[in-house]
């Protein structure tokens, strides 16, 4: 079972194909988006290549709870 989040209410539905880090993914993109910051910014906020930080944007990587942490405080 996998996940995905509507922005109109923040319900969480359940989607074929959609994991949990790419439900995370999505959520972290909406935070970046309504608080104006970039991948090349978050990434250098927490440590990572760009690169990476766009896979973990699509679903690709695992998210990590230090991560989180840091885009928590953005």
């Amino acid at each position: 079972l996998s996940y995905d989040v509507t922005m109109t209410d923040a319900a969480v539905i359940p989607l074929p194909g959609r994991t949990p880090d790419f439900v995370v993914g999505t959520n972290v993109r909406y935070l970046m988006n309504d608080r104006d910051v970039d991948q090349p910014t978050l990434a250098a906020r927490m440590g990572i290549d760009q690169s990476t930080l766009s896979l973990k944007l699509r679903g690709k990587r695992k998210w990590t709870v230090s991560e989180l942490v840091t885009v928590s405080d953005m």
